[in-house]
């Protein structure tokens, strides 16, 4: 239902190309070329064109491209890429850094030749200049690319369409996401009255403020954040505040603990993990721990480019009746554009 948007889309691509691009690529012919864009650090990078050869520190990007159908450019890559069961494409690529925010071997990428390092644009963990500058010398180009802001998340596909001459396969996956969206915006529009209030919470226990996506996504999901009015997107709730609010619906974002997301089908530690949240002083007079509305949810769609996927998922926690199936909709994603097998724990309860 979706592929007849792509003429609209591509139409799109061709605006924000010339917005993004200092000049156009020639793709004729064999001699060889360059394309000139703004990455997400806001950065003027020349490239190689179309890119072929490349280290992909962040995941985010490592996921676009698989789903774009260049997986088979990235020859070096982090252990938090290659540890992702859904990107195990990557798993025996030669690893440069641990981690996506750890410091990368530069002798490792210098011996790799890429045309290109790809990390990310404004990570605060990342300085993606200092890197640039380290690998400017051996010839090797540094962008920064997020994939991971649902505000630039579009134009970011959009860039690494360009890149590596995949701009069909952007519009595709731009549209089933926006059209993902715009179903679930469909429905919650039609819900009479308010939404439920909502109280939401890092992994690190800091509450979601204004300004944060999870308080942006918890609008488009149909809730109300109860700390909207807070004077900044993280911060510390206070413990006697959540009581006075008394959330209908309580979310909690989670990393490594308890171990849930793509690939996990045991839900007893994310059971335990619940109960010890709901243990905490006066929880059990909340609305949400006495609905059973308190709600687990996983790195693998509460980051990156699945961070799309939330929005459903929550418009099914806020209003059930809705007939959205989120499942559904991220199953699709991992057979169609990953092109592996659904499995896992991704909201639990399962709304």
């Amino acid at each position: 239902m979706w592929k007849w948007k792509s003429v609209l889309v591509l139409s799109l691509a061709a605006v924000l190309t010339a917005g993004l691009c200092g000049s156009i690529p020639a793709v004729a012919g064999e001699s060889a070329s360059t394309i000139t864009i703004v990455d997400s650090a806001g950065r003027v990078v020349e490239l190689p064109y179309p890119l072929e050869r490349v280290v992909v520190i962040n995941p985010p990007v490592a996921e676009v491209m698989l789903a774009l159908g260049v997986a088979d450019s990235v020859v070096g890559t982090t252990g938090s890429v290659a540890k992702k069961l859904e990107l195990g494409v990557f798993s025996d690529t030669l690893q440069v850094a641990r981690s996506a925010h750890g410091e990368p071997d530069l002798e490792k990428i210098i011996e790799l030749s890429p045309q290109a390092v790809i990390t990310y644009g404004t990570h605060p963990a990342i300085d993606i200049q200092q890197l640039a500058d380290a690998l400017a010398p051996a010839g090797i180009a540094v962008v920064g690319i997020d994939a991971y802001k649902l505000d630039t998340l579009y134009r970011d596909i959009l860039t690494l369409g360009m890149l590596f001459e995949k701009l069909p396969d952007a519009a595709e996956l731009i549209v089933f996401f926006q059209n993902a969206l715009e179903a679930v915006e469909e429905k919650v529009g039609q819900v009479a009255g308010e939404g439920p209030r909502v109280y939401a919470e890092q992994h690190g226990d800091n509450a979601y403020g204004p300004g944060s996506e999870w308080d942006e996504i918890i609008g488009m999901a149909g809730g109300i954040n109860i700390f909207a009015d807070a004077p900044m997107p993280y911060f510390e709730a206070d413990p006697e505040v959540v009581l006075e609010r008394n959330p209908q619906v309580v979310l909690k974002d989670t990393r490594r603990t308890p171990p849930m997301g793509y690939g996990v089908t045991d839900p007893e530690p994310i059971k335990a993990y619940i109960d010890e949240l709901v243990a905490r002083p006066g929880w059990d007079a909340l609305d949400a721990v006495q609905n059973g509305k308190v709600y687990v949810i996983s790195t693998s769609i509460g980051s990156g480019p699945r961070k799309i996927f939330m929005v459903p998922y929550l418009a099914k926690i806020f209003h059930p009746e809705l007939e959205i199936d989120p499942e559904a909709l991220l199953s699709t994603y991992h057979e169609t554009f990953l092109g592996v097998e659904h499995w896992g724990i991704f909201v639990y309860p399962t709304p």
